[in-house]
């Protein structure tokens, strides 16, 4: 952190991740441990006129959200509201987000059921909820957000698909919605 607060920053975002709590994770942290850290970031960052921004971290293995990994970091994303709120932050709760997003999805029925490509990493479409999050944070209207989304959906994206194939998320979406009508199996 030093080494970043030298270099005199107008902002910087917080973003606490599952790693602490992942059982995937070998340096998982405990609850003590994250409270005391995240609070000497806060605190030095503050001290050093940093604005900072809070993101919630998104869930683990989303096709359950109350699985015993979310049920944990629940305690860890109570701690970052609380900070957000107690020291006047912003907070992108993407916690809340993702929990939403699913919650649509399945309301839909959508074939797809997860925003996540590995259980823990975000897939296309969850990276466009963190950002759109994000915006929203910071004011951005939803008018602006859709159209940041839509410049995104043109942005390049590389997956496997029998062999590494680019494309951008646009052509994802498309070969999904294909996979879909289809009845294709399709698995992030």
């Amino acid at each position: 952190l030093d080494g970043i607060l030298v270099k005199k920053p107008t902002w910087m975002t917080l973003s606490c991740g599952l790693n602490d709590v992942s059982p995937a994770c070998a340096w998982r942290v405990g609850y003590e441990d994250f409270t005391k850290n995240v609070t000497a970031v806060l605190d030095k960052s503050q001290a050093a006129g940093v604005k900072v921004i809070i993101l919630t971290p998104s869930l683990y293995k989303d096709v359950d959200p109350e699985n015993e990994t979310n049920q944990k970091a629940a305690a860890y994303v109570a701690y970052l509201r609380q900070q957000a709120e107690q020291r006047n932050l912003p907070l992108v709760d993407i916690n809340a987000a993702h929990r939403a997003e699913i919650a649509r999805l399945k309301n839909e029925n959508s074939p797809r059921k997860t925003l996540l490509y590995d259980g823990i990493h975000m897939a296309p479409r969850g990276n466009l909820m963190m950002a759109a999050s994000l915006l929203k944070t910071l004011g951005l209207t939803d008018e602006q957000i859709a159209k940041a989304r839509e410049r995104w959906l043109e942005a390049g994206y590389r997956r496997p698909i029998t062999v590494w194939r680019d494309m951008n998320v646009r052509q994802l979406e498309n070969a999904e919605a294909f996979a879909a009508r289809e009845k294709i199996a399709y698995v992030d």
